[in-house]
């Protein structure tokens, strides 16, 4: 047995965030206390004279109703507060239903009662008090984290590459304070923070104060696995078990079981879960709606008669291309080009003899594109997403580029990360193919409804602006 600990590692003075969950409860009921309870007792309609069973009754009611509301919603999880889209909608949740209870007090009992218009500026001036001051704790978490918290103790078992990136990712988490405490590892490593062996993994758990323990399961032996989980069971530590899934980048893992059986199931990414596919759907809807009613209403009578007297031929060009789930789907598009054999198997190029004076204008300001919102509209495609390739372009790049077909687990869009980045039009070499892949599935990984409304707005001031990868 050769660990040893500083004092320092040992040491045990701790303000935890219990502390923190408790500032911001109380703070919660103070801001709600002086909107309502003291409004209530200087205005015309309470009796000054006494305090009555009435008021003593609203008095608790409103108090327990957003106790109860803030806890269901996860005001006070310092996990949700910790990140700033949270704090916005745990706080907006909270005030929309805690309004409806607090109007619902007064329908239910006959009562006089704060005037409504008062009562809607009370509520303006609870709800910014509620979220400015959540957002203040949002800055001042993890300094306070750093000063007062002793921060976890964390130990790895298990000794690789996978380890050394664990803690570096550990530690560099801002959110907590962390002491590595050092690994446990059978093999022969010269290293400051090696504590020892798997043998003496145990008596170190019952000398020493540990609060988690990640084992790296695949280097440990199996025969002496059982054990080691034993040992960490019997103590009071968090075990985080690694297993050996680092080929595997994109999502996130969710735990389940099969019977008795544990089953590691890989998450695609946030569009897997149905409260953000109905929230996608219902940008996507809302825009192709505008979008068609607005602009698409007299553009393609407009473009119809240009194309009917100059070129003689129609105002839609419909193809075949890939979508969710590699499905094909007709994808519409204005018509750019004149009549030719070629139109589904080779992209435009630049100074393309197929492409007609008005089809290039149509191209360059990218509003060749417009009619894909009736796509979006029957559900084809979404506002925003991985452009859809020709289904033999697909074919093709499927076989050059690991993860490639990622991209067709969620629907494809008018436009995407990708695009807002440069990697508009043709591809060009399979550099270009490659970033254009990690840009989409980095937006798979990443989506929020915020970073949808981000690329949208982003690609109009990219059309009025001009790019030089169209033709």
């Amino acid at each position: 047995m050769i660990y040893q600990l500083s004092k320092e590692q040992l040491k045990v003075a701790d303000k935890p965030n219990f502390w923190i969950t408790k500032a911001i409860l109380f703070i919660d009921f103070v801001i709600l206390n002086i909107c309502f309870i003291l409004t209530y007792l200087f205005s015309d309609h309470f009796d000054k004279a006494a305090i009555s069973a009435e008021f003593v009754l609203f008095f608790i009611y409103i108090n327990l109703c957003w106790y109860l509301i803030a806890s269901f919603s996860g005001l006070y999880n310092l996990n949700k507060i910790r990140s700033l889209k949270n704090i916005l909608f745990t706080t907006l949740l909270s005030a929309i239903l805690f309004f409806f209870f607090f109007m619902l007090y007064f329908q239910v009992l006959t009562s006089n009662y704060i005037d409504r218009d008062l009562i809607k500026r009370l509520f303006i001036v609870f709800t910014f008090s509620q979220t400015g001051y959540k957002l203040l704790f949002h800055l001042l978490i993890p300094v306070l984290n750093l000063k007062f918290n002793r921060g976890r103790r964390v130990v790895i078992v298990g000794y690789n590459g996978t380890s050394k990136l664990l803690r570096s990712a550990i530690e560099q988490d801002s959110r907590q304070k962390v002491n590595f405490l050092g690994y446990f590892t059978d093999r022969s490593v010269k290293n400051a923070d090696f504590l020892g062996t798997y043998h003496d993994f145990k008596n170190f758990l019952d000398n020493s104060q540990v609060d988690e323990v990640y084992l790296i399961l695949n280097v440990i032996p199996d025969q002496i696995q059982p054990s080691i989980l034993q040992s960490a069971v019997k103590q009071s530590v968090n075990i985080r078990i690694i297993p050996e899934i680092a080929s595997v980048s994109q999502g996130s893992f969710s735990l389940s079981t099969i019977g008795d059986l544990p089953v590691l199931n890989l998450e695609r990414g946030p569009l897997n879960k149905s409260r953000n596919l109905l929230l996608k759907r219902i940008f996507d809807v809302i825009t192709s709606l505008i979008v068609i009613s607005v602009f698409l209403s007299w553009l393609i009578p407009v473009i119809w008669v240009i194309n009917w007297l100059f070129y003689r031929h129609g105002v839609f060009f419909v193809q075949k291309r890939n979508g969710l789930n590699n499905k094909t789907f007709r994808c519409i598009k204005f018509k750019t080009m004149c009549n030719n054999h070629d139109a589904d198997i080779k992209s435009a190029e630049v100074k393309d003899a197929r492409v007609t004076p008005v089809g290039r204008f149509l191209r360059k300001t990218s509003l060749d594109e417009m009619p894909q919102f009736f796509n979006v509209l029957m559900g084809h495609m979404s506002v925003v997403g991985p452009r859809p390739h020709m289904v033999k372009h697909t074919d093709k790049y499927r076989k050059l580029v690991n993860k490639f077909m990622i991209r067709h687990t969620v629907k494809p869009g008018l436009t995407g990360l990708a695009q807002i980045k440069g990697c508009r039009g043709s591809i060009r070499n399979f550099s270009h193919l490659r970033k254009r892949v990690q840009l989409d599935l980095m937006y798979i990984k990443k989506w929020s409804i915020w970073l949808d409304f981000k690329i949208f707005f982003l690609t109009i001031f990219t059309i009025f602006r001009g790019e030089s990868n169209t033709f």
